[in-house]
């Protein structure tokens, strides 16, 4: 864990205004009501639905977000799996509908795994499934029996969907299609909950019908197994590795080799093969097969602006709060610094982001409602049209069924308020000056998830040409006098009414005029092209910039046209008061004017303007509309009610504390502080401690230690200060201070090795372990009093010290005697870490180094005529030994397997295990933790410890391989052999608050928590726990839940809760613990079982903690409470 600010750091403060005071003077200066305009953007139901959400979330810990900034992308995405499962889960529990689950994934503002499978996997299995494929399919994919994705992409086709190489043979014999990847460009690529994820996939391929081709067609296709997870036979799939962002999500590759799947597979609903003839069927209506990236793609413009408005929060607060240098024309006596937010550069960037995001929230809204009602008409006509067209919409007769006008909208919407959003990010990052280069700013991994938005479901570059070829067939029918009655029809043939008189638009006073300007000047490009294209025959090719320009063109007008008729709308403006709705006309007519001016050649040179009213906008009216805004932004970006826990941002806090946020995460929450460096090039050491790395990897030091006294006249007492002296040496040097120490005993050194072990116990009880080598034909051997020719004197003397020498003793003699554990004889050359390996695995352990440091040695013994060659030449006659230091680069190999409860949750529940995790937490012994559901914990515990009884907690103890049962036999273990630091497992006060804890209040916690743990529990365990606890109670175990009787239970229980609160307060002038300054076994008892109750229910575990003397010890214990396991 990173080291706490110490108390003199904790005590500073920003120096100059506080955050806090600079945002609540913006709020004051602004008459926006920010609660009346939230409301109208959101409605009042969705703002309290919202709320009640992130209540929901923020009590969960699976969603906590504190480590979200650190972690590695496996570490992401293992945690974006349990946070996709857990929302889930709770959409299930609290019956959210669709939008209340998109919701909740706003606020957890993440990528999870199941990201295309809600949206364009079921979306597509709805749109373009039968309903005979719903009932195989979609039921399924929407209660989460089958995960999916949507498979079009391939490695060597994106945007040119007719290009897509992966095939779909049918095969009239046995009615099946033939799925076949035939290049390796054929990989289905970059698709979403694919990696890992899913097992099944709706696959776009080309379908092949008696060898000749009919287009891209979707087909359902497994492809995992749905017990092992693995893939099928003859399908190659996985993840794609790491990119720019978006790294929670698995994105994958997919390849086939002539996998079948069986007829009703391909989705039929507006197109098929007749099983019976193989004859294709074509579609009623080929526009609606387009559906599901129509409403992706509109989904796409809705969301748009809400993700700028992210940016632009964070942005506009930290602005606010921010502040440099003095203002060079203030008065003299005004010497504070100037809120970056003053300054018109930044106003002049930021300001016009603010309008966008307003802009693009109304398009959004428009483009959605223009969606479905297109989808309810299409619907209704689906048996209509001709079925000679060919498919794609952009071959449509202009403005049939409406359906051209949202395909052409949709594609430069997504276009426009994508690359909008996403370049509108990057200004807001850079407009937080260094800050925004921070992770802590919030912004740079928004906008590295948001990005690829630009890419998929059309490249924002490629979807301008379809829009250019709408436009094109437009103005063509226009010209023909067979143009339908529709909106960009219209705007065309007042066009060609006007275009000899000119237009010159009144865009400075009146805001029709602007909207007017934008509609000509889309008109009068879309014209020009037609004559580039038509009469002057120039390729499509040349015209792909101009086409660029002309679909830009048309979705600014969109969204221009969107934005003023929201706010002529009658129930605008009841919504909003005379002063907010004043401020919106503000916001718009400076989106208008910030694009008339990128874009100013075009209206001038259309006569849409003038170059003089383009001067003026840009000299005057937009540095008048920027001073005019300045003093609402605070306030206009509180009314997209972003909760800070939805931003996670240091900079955008709505409290202001910024730079508090920036130094709390930099310093207490960031585990590289808990890392020390080795710094010298000259060592081999990397760290020398890292309390949050992945596996260790070691460096080490041999320090050779010569006994040139040998075993003389003082039988080898006074010897034993070599390894005494040697060992102090170590443990002050600054290579070798922090190192992990064995010992590896050769010749006589063993015998000295000894002598100070039992002189000197305290020397050695940090060493991990240490290994003896001896010739038994050695001269004299047999004159040490202590050594004989058995090491048995020796084991029963060390044992006095170190209980768990005899056990290692016997169990390397005994194998020794059945021929299993004889050392191999080695010859000469074989260097000393050869020789130790041996050893190792003759004794079945993975490292040395697999004790805490606060254990009694591991001592192995082994005879063998191994003599160790060493660069100094040592007497052959001489005592030596080796001290091997050894650096630990990452975290040390676990010591303790830890057997616990699975839960849906992915996180401990159960307060027995909580008990034995907070003990291993506070001791600080490595562990890694094995989740078992009910039906699993025999048949797995049997088969590992062979024990007559099953529970969990079960530790094993790797170093000696022993599996302990019940938590206070584990319990004493643990004290016993890892007794630093010291845990009471005992005393007088504890075992009265045990005692009346469960007899008191034992009662109410089963009534409450036994039902609702098995709310948290898989399928197949809640039976077990079912059938188990139903048959114990005589009752089902919704019965306990009776709202009126569980609350009188704990009425019942109040008194005795409240004496149990004084009781466990009895040392609280000592310290926070039951016993005063340190803990004991019964904190971790009340602290376990709180958070037993938190994890199952929060209100129960509220309950307690109303409590002061639960609350105070349950506080006091979070430091152990590990998220990690």
């Amino acid at each position: 864990m990173p080291p706490q600010n110490p108390d003199w750091v904790k005590a500073l403060k920003p120096s100059g205004p506080q955050g806090s005071e600079l945002l609540a003077q913006e709020r004051a200066s602004s008459d926006i009501n920010v609660d009346q305009l939230s409301t109208f953007l959101f409605t009042k139901e969705v703002l309290e639905r919202n709320d009640k959400i992130l209540k929901i979330l923020q009590a969960d810990p699976v969603f906590d977000k504190e480590q979200n900034y650190f972690r590695g992308r496996t570490d992401r995405l293992e945690a974006a799996l349990a946070r996709g499962k857990a929302l889930r889960r709770l959409s299930v529990k609290h019956n959210w509908n669709e939008e209340e689950h998109h919701a909740a994934n706003d606020l957890i503002s993440e990528p999870t795994p199941y990201g295309l499978h809600a949206t364009m996997f079921l979306k597509t299995l709805e749109e373009q499934g039968t309903p005979a494929q719903h009932k195989l399919f979609l039921e399924r994919a929407r209660n989460y029996e089958i995960i999916g994705c949507y498979a079009q992409t391939e490695l060597g086709h994106g945007s040119n969907v007719r290009g897509l190489e992966t095939t779909a043979t049918w095969n009239h014999e046995d009615k099946t299609f033939t799925i076949h990847s035939p290049h390796l460009t054929a990989s289905k690529w970059w698709i979403g909950s694919l990696g890992k994820a899913a097992n099944h996939a709706v696959v776009v391929a080309q379908l092949i019908l008696n060898g000749k081709p009919y287009g891209p067609h979707p087909f359902v296709v497994p492809i995992r197994d749905m017990k092992t997870h693995e893939p099928l036979p003859d399908i190659h799939v996985g993840d794609i590795g790491p990119k720019f962002g978006y790294n929670t999500m698995d994105n994958g590759f997919l390849l086939f080799n002539n996998v079948k799947i069986p007829h009703v597979n391909m989705l039929n609903r507006f197109s098929g093969v007749d099983p019976e003839t193989g004859k294709y069927i074509r579609p009623s209506n080929p526009a609606l097969i387009y559906g599901t990236l129509t409403f992706i793609r509109s989904s796409i413009v809705f969301q748009s602006g809400s993700v700028l408005a992210r940016g632009v929060t964070i942005a506009t607060r930290y602005c606010a709060v921010r502040r440099q240098f003095q203002d060079r024309d203030a008065d003299a006596s005004e010497t504070g610094e100037n809120q970056v937010l003053n300054y018109t550069m930044v106003q002049h960037r930021l300001l016009p982001l603010l309008a966008s995001s307003y802009a693009l929230f109304f398009t959004g809204r428009a483009m959605i409602n223009l969606y479905n009602a297109n989808q309810k008409r299409m619907a209704q006509r689906r048996d209509a049209g001709d079925a000679n067209r060919k498919p794609g919409p952009e071959e449509l007769s202009p403005g049939s069924d409406h359906l051209a006008d949202l395909h052409a909208i949709s594609c430069s919407l997504k276009a426009f308020a994508s690359t909008t959003a996403a370049e509108g990010l990057e200004v807001c990052r850079r407009a937080c000056g260094g800050h925004g280069y921070s992770a802590f700013s919030g912004i740079g991994s928004w906008y590295a998830d948001y990005l690829p938005t630009v890419t998929w479901e059309g490249d924002n570059y490629m979807l301008t040409q379809q829009v250019a070829r709408y436009l094109l067939k437009s103005a063509r029918a226009v010209i023909a006098g067979k143009a339908p009655d529709n909106g960009i029809s219209r705007i065309f043939k007042e066009f060609i009414r006007r275009q000899d008189i000119g237009a010159a638009f009144d865009v400075l006073d009146s805001d029709q005029d602007l909207v007017d300007a934008f509609a000509w000047r889309v008109s009068f490009l879309t014209f020009e092209a037609l004559k580039h294209r038509d009469e002057e025959k120039q390729s499509w090719n040349s015209l792909l910039i101009d086409f660029w320009r002309l679909s830009t063109a048309y979705a600014q007008y969109q969204v221009v046209k969107n934005f003023h008729e929201a706010l002529q709308d009658e129930a605008t403006k009841k919504s909003l008061d005379p002063n907010t709705l004043a401020i919106m006309h503000k916001l718009f007519e400076l989106f208008a004017l910030h694009n008339l001016q990128s874009s100013a050649s075009e209206f001038f040179t259309s006569a849409a303007t003038t170059v003089r009213q383009i001067q003026l906008a840009r000299t005057k009216r937009t540095l008048s509309l920027l001073d005019e805004i300045r003093p609402h932004a605070v306030r206009l970006v509180d009314a997209w009610s972003f909760p800070d826990w939805q931003l996670d941002s240091a900079l955008g806090r709505y409290d202001g504390k910024v730079y508090e946020d920036l130094f709390h995460r930099a310093s207490e929450v960031n585990p590289v502080n808990d890392i020390v460096f080795d710094p010298y090039p000259e060592s081999d050491v990397l760290f020398r401690k890292n309390g949050s790395g992945p596996k260790a990897k070691l460096g080490w030091y041999n320090v050779p230690i010569y006994g040139f006294r040998n075993y003389g006249p003082s039988g080898g007492h006074s010897e034993s200060s070599d390894v005494i002296g040697a060992l102090r040496y170590i443990r002050k040097h600054k290579d070798t201070k922090d190192t992990v120490i064995s010992l590896l005993a050769r010749h006589m050194g063993g015998s000295i090795d000894f002598f100070a072990m039992g002189k000197h116990p305290d020397g050695f009880r940090d060493i991990r372990a240490t290994v003896f080598l001896s010739q038994p034909e050695q001269p004299k051997l047999d004159d040490m009093s202590y050594w004989h020719a058995s090491v048995h004197p020796a084991r029963n003397d060390l044992a006095t010290h170190w209980w768990n020498v005899r056990d290692v003793f016997d169990v390397i003699l005994a194998r020794a005697k059945e021929g299993s554990g004889s050392v191999e004889r080695l010859e000469d050359e074989t260097d000393i870490c050869t020789f130790s390996v041996i050893l190792m695995r003759l004794c079945r352990r993975d490292d040395m180094a697999i004790l805490t440091g606060n254990s009694p040695p591991n001592i192995f013994y082994a005879t063998s005529s191994f003599r160790p060659q060493t660069k100094s030449s040592t007497p052959r006659s001489s005592t030596s030994s080796w001290i091997n230091c050894r650096k630990m680069t990452t975290d040390r190999q676990p010591e303790i397997i830890l057997y616990d409860l699975a839960c849906i949750k992915n996180i401990c529940f159960s307060p027995v295990v909580w008990k034995i995790r907070l003990m291993l937490n506070y001791k600080g012994i490595p562990y890694k933790t094995i989740f078992l559901e009910f039906p699993d914990i025999e048949p797995k515990l049997k088969e590992l410890s062979g024990s007559a009884r099953y529970t969990v907690p079960t530790i094993h103890h790797v170093p000696t391989g022993k599996y302990i049962m019940n938590s206070p036999t584990i319990a004493e273990f643990l004290e016993s052999t890892y007794p630093n630091p010291p845990l009471p497992l005992s005393s007088e006060l504890g075992r009265e608050i045990e005692t009346r804890a469960r007899s008191a209040v034992g009662p109410a916690f089963r009534i409450s928590v036994t039902p609702r743990e098995n709310l948290i529990l898989s399928p197949r365990a809640q039976e077990y726990f079912r059938a188990k606890n139903e048959s114990r109670m005589g009752c089902k175990l919704e019965d306990l839940m009776d709202p009126e009787k569980e609350e009188k239970t704990w009425q019942a229980v109040a008194d005795k809760m409240s004496e149990l609160s004084d009781l466990m307060l009895t040392n609280k002038d000592k310290g926070p613990f039951l016993l005063g300054e340190k803990p004991s076994y019964t904190d971790f008892f009340i602290a376990a079982s709180l958070q037993s109750a938190r994890t199952i229910d929060e209100e129960i575990f509220q309950r307690c903690a109303a409590y002061p003397g639960f609350k105070a010890i349950y506080e006091a214990c979070i430091p152990w409470m590990e998220k990690k396991n």
